[in-house]
């Protein structure tokens, strides 16, 4: 018996530009939800109201929630002409990850594309002076703890900014220090390859398109791969032409080649996102066992289900490395011990030297 669409069906369909299902009466009420779970909630209300068809109340209440989303990115815009302006002030370059360079600059056009902080990416030797010249931004405080920072290695800094913005200052891509042991993605290269995107009359700087691709498919393999906005951003960013060698040959350098293999796997077949021939062959080539296990739960657990509700494939996908071997014995202990939280860096009595001993520990870990 053939199985009737849903909501997650015709979210998909939309995102990947193909003919809309018709959807029974209780299915088109949990269009809304299933979008903004997923934070696509804008290419769906396009192409429902390309198409036609839908009732007026789903039409209505994605364009809500759209507007929501344009009205929080005028704020955190303001954030971060702040905190951008702070670091400049003190001679810190600085990247801008994801976020608004993302929405405004890599989509074309530029697209309400949902988030709920900023991130930023410095030398770890400009730490220091960093964390400073924000710090002296009146209304800018710390929204973690120094002792946990210090305890977990993290590899960033949590801030929050005057307008409210929580801003996640980074000096690694990679957060935990046991990803940084199995990964090696320097910052250095990256900042020296950056180049500055128009966006909204200013020029922000940020990865070229191919460390913006590696990072974000590297990204939404280590946060479990739940929501499709991020196969979505591979395809916004995908249209730019990266260097499809160079992408490989760095994943492999960085260790990373199973992660973002696996990425772009499911945004070439849930999305259709054109991926050149050879190239996640290429990048999983060294773990194919572990791809061809990913493969097979993408398809009990398809990009149709609703945001977070993975499971299992979830874990999997966040322990993907460059080989077979590593992989598993990272899912194992993930299995063993639940997966890494942060509760430890939740705001919390601090003593002045904890904040120096992390800041000396996160420029040490970087020379090191």
């Amino acid at each position: 018996m053939r199985r009737r669409p849903t909501a997650g069906d015709l979210v998909v369909a939309a995102l990947r530009g193909a003919p809309l299902p018709a959807l029974p009466a209780a299915e088109w009420a949990r269009v809304p939800e299933h979008a903004a779970g997923h934070r696509v909630v804008d290419p769906v209300h396009r192409a429902l109201a390309a198409a036609g068809g839908a009732p007026p109340a789903v039409l209505a209440d994605l364009a809500t929630r759209r507007g929501r989303t344009a009205v929080a990115a005028l704020g955190m815009a303001r954030d971060l002409d702040v905190a951008l302006a702070a670091l400049a002030g003190a001679g810190v370059d600085a990247l801008v990850l994801k976020g608004p360079v993302l929405a405004r600059g890599w989509y074309d056009p530029p697209a309400p594309r949902p988030y709920g902080d900023l991130d930023l990416l410095v030398r770890p030797a400009d730490l220091p002076v960093a964390v400073a010249a924000l710090e002296a931004v009146p209304g800018t405080s710390l929204a973690s703890s120094w002792d946990g920072l210090r305890r977990l290695g993290a590899g960033e800094v949590d801030l929050l900014l005057p307008g409210g913005t929580p801003l996640d200052l980074h000096w690694s891509l990679l957060f935990h220090p046991a990803w940084r042991r199995r990964m090696h993605l320097p910052t250095e290269p990256l900042l020296a390859r950056a180049v500055a995107l128009r966006v909204d009359g200013r020029d922000l700087r940020t990865l070229e398109v191919t460390d913006t691709l590696h990072h974000l498919a590297l990204h939404a393999s280590l946060g479990g791969g739940t929501r499709l906005v991020w196969y979505a951003d591979l395809a916004a960013v995908v249209a730019h032409g990266p260097d499809w060698d160079a992408l490989v040959a760095r994943s492999r350098a960085a260790r990373t080649g199973l992660a973002v293999g696996h990425a772009l796997h499911r945004a070439q077949a849930w999305l259709g996102v054109p991926v050149p021939d050879g190239v996640v062959a290429a990048l999983r080539a060294e773990g194919r066992g572990w791809a061809r296990a990913g493969d097979l739960l993408d398809r009990v657990q398809p990009a149709s289900a609703p945001a977070g509700a993975h499971g299992q494939a979830q874990r999997f996908v966040r322990s993907g490395r460059h080989r077979t071997g590593t992989s598993l014995g990272i899912w194992a202990r993930d299995v063993a011990r639940g997966a890494l939280h942060r509760e430890e860096l939740r705001p919390g009595p601090s003593a002045a030297t904890d904040r120096e001993a992390y800041l000396a520990q996160a420029v040490a870990a970087a020379s090191g």
